[in-house]
């Protein structure tokens, strides 16, 4: 089962918003009447850069993400291109999630609630030069787990928590989105 159908499973379908996301584009660099020099290169580099960071933000936005922040790049390991990557980070918001029809015993309750919350989400972009083209490579993906409890006291030797937790690992997304970023050819 893909992520994203799993997550709104397992929120009682609460949450359905994409959780990682990858992306690549590539702009072809032409000089008319002269070859590219490595000058004109770093300059469209780095607008492109500009731009795309731009279009990055905007699209995190478009998805539903809040309070996104451009925060410190990030240091792909290795020796592969891009190494450097841009990242922002956001969050999407949670509603609470409610549980209906409870029967259990010496708790009056018939529903249980789990607070609402932010779902921590980050984004890598990288621009950078393969032959002839400018390539803008990246992606969003969760940058937290998700867990939420509540716990209530039954008795005073007996609590009882109710916890949900999505078993999200960060780091084998944002590996997942770095291994694709450098994996795309013009």
């Amino acid at each position: 089962m893909a992520l994203r159908e799993r997550v709104q499973e397992e929120l009682f379908g609460r949450f359905d918003r994409p959780l990682v996301v990858g992306f690549a584009s590539h702009v072809e660099l032409e000089v008319l009447g002269g070859g590219l020099t490595e000058s004109v290169v770093m300059q469209a580099t780095d607008k492109i850069q500009n731009e795309a960071e731009s279009v990055f933000r905007t699209q995190m936005e478009e998805f539903g993400l809040q309070n996104i922040s451009k925060v410190d790049p990030y240091q792909a390991q290795g020796n592969r291109s891009p190494s450097e990557f841009q990242r922002f980070t956001g969050s999407y918001p949670v509603d609470s999630v409610e549980i209906d029809g409870v029967d259990i015993p010496n708790i009056e309750e018939e529903s249980f609630t789990l607070e609402s919350g932010q779902f921590k989400v980050a984004g890598l972009l990288a621009t950078h030069q393969k032959g002839d083209a400018i390539l803008v490579t990246g992606g969003v993906y969760p940058n937290d787990n998700y867990i939420r409890s509540k716990e209530w006291e039954i008795t005073s030797g007996v609590d009882l928590d109710l916890t949900v937790n999505l078993g999200l690992r960060p780091n084998i997304h944002r590996s997942d989105v770095v291994n694709f970023a450098q994996n795309v050819y013009v």
